[in-house]
């Protein structure tokens, strides 16, 4: 379509003489554009002030002729022609004359991130994958804090946000529970074969204690009851002489005679 016809020369009835419009009831009857029965005129092509005569040509308000003519844009009328000024999400399509969707999953790489591109008519939508969500201002799948979210995530250790997905750390004496989502304490007591020897092991959370036997006890090392000296702590203890022993100790007395005669007198 164009905005200038010319002149074929002669009088010309109506503007409908101008333009190769198809019959409607006979030659040149111009569409009804309103669609209310109000006949086209040529005001409705040219406004009051938009005559522009050209020796044998006419200039033509194709915008106003026609409305809706660049669809998903607005019509901007031209010295002969016009132009599309096209809406977010469309484009000009051949010569300027209409607005085209623009598929955005095409022309720009990774335009979801994390997610999958899907087309519609002028935008697009983002369809992400796990741990991840559509920015509300960008559409971009971007990455979910689980940890920030949900402050119970990993009871009993340390959450860690990782891409699309979070993990647990657990501390000394922890171990990840069955659901991976909590830490659990371990029973060092029921896994350890021997530990707390010469004692009983009591388990705590995130740790155990030896409860040792009478004369023994915990020194350097955690997981064993050592024997008590009793006779290094107190050097009175006996009168003559002092005997350790496993978990105890006896006193070796002596005669007040030369020959000496040995008895022990055990302390439990």
């Amino acid at each position: 379509m164009t905005g200038v016809r010319p002149s074929h020369g002669g009088n010309r009835s109506s503007i409908g003489d101008f333009f190769d419009f198809p019959s409607y009831g006979g030659e040149h009857n111009l569409p009804d554009f309103d669609g209310e029965g109000h006949p086209f005129n040529d005001s409705t092509i040219w406004g009051p002030g938009d005559h522009h005569f050209d020796p044998g040509h006419m200039e033509v308000n194709e915008c106003s002729a026609f409305p809706g003519l660049c669809g998903h844009g607005r019509c901007r009328n031209l010295m002969g022609s016009f132009t599309c000024d096209c809406y977010r999400g469309y484009e000009k399509g051949p010569k300027n004359q209409t607005c085209v969707d623009v598929n955005e999953c095409e022309i720009v790489n990774d335009v979801c991130g994390a997610g999958d591109c899907r087309n519609t008519e002028g935008s697009f939508t983002c369809h992400c994958h796990p741990g991840h969500r559509s920015s509300e201002l960008s559409k971009v799948c971007v990455d979910i804090d689980e940890c920030e979210e949900t402050p119970s995530l990993c009871r009993g250790g340390r959450c860690i946000n990782t891409p699309g997905s979070f993990r647990c750390e657990c501390g000394d004496g922890m171990e990840l529970a069955p659901d991976r989502l909590s830490c659990k304490d371990i029973d060092e007591c029921s896994i350890t074969s021997g530990i707390c020897s010469n004692g009983a092991c009591e388990n705590l959370m995130g740790t155990y204690q030896c409860v040792c036997d009478e004369g023994y006890a915990q020194t350097t090392v955690k997981s064993h009851c050592e024997d008590i000296d009793e006779c290094s702590e107190d050097s009175t203890r006996c009168q003559h002489e002092c005997v350790n022993t496993p978990g105890s100790y006896y006193c070796k007395c002596r005669s007040v005679s030369e020959n000496i005669t040995a008895y022990n007198v055990k302390f439990t």
